[in-house]
C-alpha cells in the first residue's frame, strides 16, 4: 500500500498545480476589476494608481510567478473588496458547505445504494420500474428548478421548512469542531430541503450504477455456485455480490463527491445558504481574484483528497490493484 500511495500522492499534487494555474489565468482574463471598482467616474491617473497597488500593471507571467511565490509562503492574497485575507473568508464559509455536502452524502448513500441493490434483486418487477423511474426523473430535473418547487410546496404552501438561511446553530452536547455547529431542531429544519435537493441527482446516478453493477455480478458463475451450495440468499448478496459490485459504485460515489461541492454553488444560491459556493459566486461577479482562487483551490483540494481515498478503498476491495 505504501508504494501504491507513493505513486498516487505526487499525481494528486500535479493535478492541484494544474488546476491552480488554470484558475489564475481564467480569473485574470475574466474581466477588468479596476474598471468595475471605479465605475464611470474615473479621475485622470486613478486607474493606473489602483492597478499598481493591486499589482496588475506587471506582465501576466510576472503576476503568475508572484502568485506561486505567495502560495508557497502561505499567502493566498487579500480580498480586493473586503480587504481581508482570502483564505480567512473561505475558511469562514467552508463549514457551512461541508455541512450541507455531508448531509447530502449521507442521504445519498443511505437511500441510493439499498435502492439500487433492491432494484437489481427485483429485476423486472414494479418495484424495479418505480426505482428506475425515480432515478431517471432525478437526472432530468435541474437542481435549481427542484429547489424552487420544494420551497413553494414545503415552505410556502405547507410551512414545514424555512425558505432560506442556515438557522441558529448551537453546539450539540457542547461539542464544536473546526467551527462546525451540530444543529438544534431549528438548524436541522433549514438543512433538510437544500440537503435533499443537492442529493437528488447523485442519488439517481448512484442507484442506477449500483443496479447495473449488481446485475452484472448476479450473472456470474460464482453466484450460481454459492446458491447451489445452499447459502441463504442474504449471505449470497452480502458476502459475494455486494462486495464484488462495490468497485464501480465506489468509483461513481467518489466522482459524485465533487458534485456535492460544485453542485452546492447552485443549491446555496437558491436557498441563500451561507456557504463557500455562494461566496465564490459573489467573488466571481465582483472579479475578486484572490477569493475566487482560494475557493476553487480549496474545493479542488477536497475533491483530489476524496479521489485519493477512493484509490485506497480500491486497494482494500481488490488487493490486485495495490500492486498494479
Amino acid at each position: 500500500m505504501g508504494r501504491f500511495l507513493a505513486r498516487r500522492i505526487p499525481r494528486a499534487f500535479v493535478v492541484l498545480i494544474i488546476i491552480s494555474s488554470i484558475v489564475f489565468f481564467t480569473t485574470r482574463l475574466s474581466g477588468d476589476v479596476v474598471g468595475m471598482m471605479l465605475g464611470e467616474r474615473v479621475e485622470p491617473g486613478q486607474e493606473e494608481v489602483i492597478r499598481k497597488q493591486l499589482g496588475l500593471d506587471r506582465p501576466l507571467i510576472v503576476q503568475f510567478g508572484d502568485f506561486w511565490w505567495d502560495i508557497l509562503h502561505g499567502d493566498w492574497g487579500d480580498s480586493i473588496w473586503r480587504h481581508q485575507s482570502a483564505l480567512s473568508l473561505v475558511s469562514a464559509r467552508l463549514p457551512a458547505t461541508l455541512e450541507l455536502a455531508v448531509a447530502s452524502f449521507i442521504i445519498t448513500i443511505v437511500l441510493a445504494i439499498p435502492a439500487g441493490i433492491y432494484a437489481a434483486v427485483k429485476r423486472g418487477s414494479k418495484s424495479d420500474q418505480a426505482v428506475m423511474s425515480v432515478a431517471v426523473l432525478g437526472q432530468a430535473w435541474p437542481s435549481f428548478w427542484m429547489g424552487i418547487i420544494m420551497i413553494l410546496v414545503f415552505s410556502v404552501q405547507f410551512g414545514w421548512f424555512p425558505t432560506h438561511g442556515r438557522g441558529d446553530a448551537t453546539a450539540f452536547f457542547g461539542v464544536e469542531l473546526l467551527n462546525f455547529s451540530f444543529h438544534t431542531l431549528d438548524g436541522l429544519k433549514h438543512l433538510v430541503l437544500p440537503a435533499i435537493v443537492l442529493a437528488f441527482l447523485p442519488m439517481a446516478i448512484i442507484a442506477r450504477i449500483t443496479r447495473s453493477a449488481m446485475l452484472e455480478v448476479l450473472r456470474q458463475d460464482y453466484i450460481r455456485t454459492a446458491r447451489a451450495k445452499g447459502l441463504h440468499e442474504s449471505a449470497v448478496l452480502l458476502r459475494h455480490a455486494v462486495k464484488n459490485a462495490a468497485i464501480p459504485v465506489v468509483t461513481i460515489v467518489g466522482i459524485q463527491t465533487g458534485f456535492f461541492l460544485a453542485g452546492a454553488v447552485i443549491t446555496e444560491t437558491v436557498f441563500a445558504w451561507p456557504g463557500l459556493g455562494r461566496e465564490a459566486i459573489e467573488a466571481i461577479q465582483k472579479r475578486d481574484f484572490a477569493v475566487v482562487q482560494a475557493a476553487i483551490i480549496v474545493i479542488a483540494s477536497i475533491f483530489v483528497l476524496v479521489n485519493l481515498i477512493v484509490d485506497m478503498i480500491y486497494g482494500f476491495l481488490d488487493p490486485r490493484i495495490r500492486y498494479s
